[in-house]
């Protein structure tokens, strides 16, 4: 995980650690995924984008 704010035991955990493996997401710096900030349209357009691929 590299994120210092993603706790191990949190429940979200092992998806933040899937959407960062499959480069869905990088975070809100190098070393923050900032979990309690509010998505944005866009950025969950984003994610979609990445997730679906070029399809």
């Amino acid at each position: 995980m590299p994120f210092v704010d993603v706790p191990a035991d949190a429940y979200y955990h092992d998806a933040v650690l899937l959407a960062v493996e499959q480069g869905i997401t990088t975070g809100t710096g190098d070393t923050t995924f900032s979990p309690d900030a509010t998505c944005t349209r866009g950025q969950i357009l984003t994610f979609l984008y990445r997730f679906l691929g070029d399809e």
